[in-house]
């Protein structure tokens, strides 16, 4: 279902393939379809891409410089995107940090003491419904 709407999202003048995680971001609960239009989808996404991008970079070197464990460092990167003051949304910060650590390579994302499973990474295959946060 959400397979197909992917396809149907890259169809068009746009060439941009938004990943099934993503699009699962504005499908309600018990629905096949999302909540926004295409456009508003994809520009969520380039946003939300971008920060992922320039954050992975940003984390390592932070990473190096503090010589903390990725998993506490990716759970300080969520703490601060989930502020408000980055402009995304809950579910949005969530996919951000799961997008940092699948370009950081494989990583142990849920940290010590943390009793939620938000942090695992990015589904491959299927879109799966996530837990909210």
């Amino acid at each position: 279902m959400i397979a197909s709407m992917q396809k149907a999202f890259s169809h068009g003048e746009s060439q941009i393939v938004i990943p099934e995680s993503f699009i699962a971001l504005f499908v309600p609960p018990g629905k096949i379809k999302a909540s926004e239009p295409y456009e508003l989808i994809a520009q969520r996404h380039e946003l939300c891409e971008d920060m992922a991008q320039m954050l992975t970079e940003q984390a390592g070197q932070l990473q190096w410089q503090l010589g903390v464990h990725e998993s506490d460092l990716l759970a300080r990167m969520h703490a601060g995107i989930s502020s408000g003051e980055a402009g995304v949304s809950a579910a949005e910060a969530i996919w951000i940090v799961k997008r940092m650590a699948e370009l950081a390579g494989p990583v142990s994302l849920k940290p010590a003491g943390c009793s939620q499973d938000a942090f695992r990474p990015l589904p491959v295959g299927p879109a799966r419904a996530w837990p909210g946060p």
